[in-house]
């Protein structure tokens, strides 16, 4: 798709590349919210049965639910993106990176790298409150960690594999790459789920990392389960570990590191498509 597989896209009017910059935020936002909306939705019949345990994390009446939500939060997003990508360019999910068959090798070494990324940041964040056994850990770590590669892939199909994508189209890679992580880092602001300086700061290095990885690896799988391994390593068990989980200022440094080896390891490749 245009710019970020190094074909010039940008020398369109400006009117035009404006009127589809427009067009690409507005369906970002537009997925986004109804995920948001989407997902609770799922996973109210289970909240329901199981009661309101939404600060037990590590508990059935709060993963089950949470999974259900992460899950109808991705076949929210990979049902619009689909319909509109067919009806508005007859295209599909293909199109923004999500190629099929699932490459294994990239979402493998995906993983790996979000793990390693999550352990930098786990061993710098600060002490957090109790923490919980190593039985609750291995009883639900599967489910906690499958809830969150739904929603690491949800999010990088808007973000990473759509907005990048359509971005690219109208505008150069590297400001895609700025303007993409700057959106979905205050899509988290709107959602709640990041309310510090800090955390917006860590959540665009993490837009713009992404990114930088997309492109590198060629494909959107490999980010999708950077991105889930990511946020069970840093989150939940950082938490069960007795960590401050999701602290921004530890998640700074292995981020940015991330991004120095990117650029290094792309412009080895002869640097950013233009």
């Amino acid at each position: 798709m245009g710019g970020i597989d190094g074909n010039d896209t940008t020398r369109g009017p400006f009117p035009r590349r404006l009127a589809d910059t427009v067009e690409a935020v507005a369906v970002f936002c537009a997925v986004y919210a109804a995920t948001a909306v989407g997902g609770p939705l799922v996973a109210a019949p289970a909240r329901a049965v199981l009661g309101d345990q939404a600060g037990a994390t590590w508990t059935v009446g709060h993963e089950v639910p949470r999974l259900l939500s992460h899950l109808g939060g991705l076949a929210t997003a990979v049902l619009l993106l689909g319909v509109y990508l067919r009806w508005r360019t007859r295209g599909r999910l293909s199109d923004i990176a999500l190629d099929a068959p699932l490459p294994w090798r990239s979402a493998g070494r995906g993983l790996l790298v979000g793990l390693l990324l999550g352990a930098g940041t786990l061993a710098l964040a600060p002490s957090g409150p109790g923490g919980v056994g190593p039985t609750r850990v291995v009883a639900l770590g599967v489910l906690v960690l499958a809830g969150l590669l739904a929603r690491g892939t949800a999010e990088e199909l808007m973000a990473r594999g759509w907005l990048l994508h359509a971005l690219a189209r109208s505008l150069p890679l590297p400001l895609a790459i700025a303007l993409q992580a700057l959106l979905s880092a205050f899509a988290l602001v709107l959602l709640g789920e990041v309310r510090a300086v800090a955390g917006l700061v860590a959540a665009f290095g993490f837009g713009v990392f992404a990114a930088l990885y997309v492109v590198w690896d060629r494909t959107l799988w490999g980010v999708c389960a950077l991105h889930g391994a990511f946020a069970f390593t840093a989150g939940p068990l950082a938490a069960a570990f007795g960590r401050a989980a999701d602290a921004p200022v530890a998640a700074l440094p292995p981020v940015l590191v991330g991004i120095v080896l990117l650029t290094a390891a792309l412009r080895r490749r002869g640097g950013l498509p233009r």
